[in-house]
């Protein structure tokens, strides 16, 4: 596969990536929601067993195989959106580079797997 048939969301470099989408898989880095304490304080990310119950399942397209959407005159996400995805879909990593205990989720999945694009990025 050729690096410069991938497409890139902008900011991120291949160097950037845990693994390269190939074929018509696309790579969505998973957003965690902040969630609020009982006393009204901010907390970071979710625990992992919050995040699978309470269907936090977006993420940012940030990089989309060479072969995904070929078969469409008009692909319904492109690198750089936010989109909702299936609880479970497609095979999770966690970086390996990342030390923090509630680090990255990365899914690479299928690029018919996308339920639907977010328009409004300030809503997730």
């Amino acid at each position: 596969m050729s690096a410069y048939k991938l497409k890139l969301a902008d900011g991120y470099t291949v160097d950037d990536l845990p693994i390269i989408p190939v074929g018509y898989r696309l790579l969505i880095k998973q957003l965690l929601k902040s969630v609020k304490s009982d006393g009204g304080i901010f907390l970071g990310g979710v625990a992992e067993e919050n995040r699978q119950q309470k269907g936090y399942h977006f993420g940012e397209v940030v990089a989309v195989g060479p072969e995904a959407y070929d078969k469409s005159p008009t692909p319904w996400c492109k690198a750089g959106d936010i989109v909702r995805f299936k609880p479970y879909q497609g095979a999770e990593m966690k970086d390996p580079n990342d030390k923090h205990e509630d680090g990255t989720h990365w899914h690479i999945m299928n690029d018919i797997d996308i339920l639907g694009v977010i328009p409004n990025k300030d809503k997730v």
